[in-house]
């Protein structure tokens, strides 16, 4: 048995895809689940309760041993109606080819806790650029419920683009008032390096290994069919 971390967003996605697979080749292997954000999960890899975990820009902690998996990109997300009650049609064409959200500051947002990775470097784009966003209500770790407050018109957000697989499945089906448009947002240059790590004197056994290659390739897929 082993116990993995992940953030609940991360886990929503990418566990339906590969646990099936895993537990054809490993059902003897029980894997427990630790959800919480990043920061957590570092002292808790430190003090023993779990034996790897899946991170965004951890810690260059000497001691841990680093996979990296992906860069993941951040996106602004806002619904038809809220698009529309701020900006007209040619500001929003302009949007496609990247959102500068210092035009977004009277525009009703939900943000993140700030122990979130994602919330470190999106606070560190609005501090570099000079942005205040003037009206965030929510703070928020779970970017599906970022997802659902934008679908309702409530908000927009900024999301992880693997994280994005949601709105998809939103759009295929919801009103026109509530689709959720996907902006890339305009000079965001800091990355979210996806990363599984464990203690670096730890010695894997096989079905880790196996657990961990599975998920690279899960998460490979995602990459690329966001390309």
């Amino acid at each position: 048995s082993f116990t993995v971390g992940m953030s609940t967003s991360r886990a929503q996605i990418i566990l339906p895809l590969m646990l099936k697979r895993y537990y054809e080749h490993f059902p003897k292997v029980d894997v427990s689940f630790y959800v919480n954000d990043t920061v957590v999960l570092e002292e808790k890899l430190l003090d023993g309760t779990i034996d790897l975990f899946l991170g965004a820009n951890a810690s260059l902690n000497p001691v841990f041993h680093t996979m990296p998996l992906a860069v993941d990109r951040m996106y602004l997300i806002i619904s038809e109606s809220l698009l529309q009650q701020h900006f007209g049609s040619r500001e929003i064409r302009e949007f496609e080819q990247g959102a500068d959200l210092a035009r977004f500051s009277d525009v009703p947002f939900s943000l993140y806790y700030e122990t979130g990775a994602v919330n470190l470097i999106v606070q560190q784009h609005l501090k570099d650029y000079g942005i205040h966003l003037k009206n965030t209500p929510y703070h928020i770790s779970d970017c599906d419920t970022h997802i659902f407050l934008c679908a309702s018109g409530l908000c927009a957000a900024l999301i992880p683009e693997m994280l994005s697989l949601r709105i998809y499945e939103h759009n295929a089906k919801c009103d026109p008032d509530k689709y959720i448009h996907i902006f890339p947002v305009k000079n965001f240059h800091y990355p979210l390096r996806i990363e599984l790590i464990w203690h670096k004197d730890t010695q894997q056994p096989f079905y880790i290994k196996a657990f961990c290659e599975m998920l690279q390739e899960e998460v490979n897929k995602l990459v690329k069919n966001h390309e």
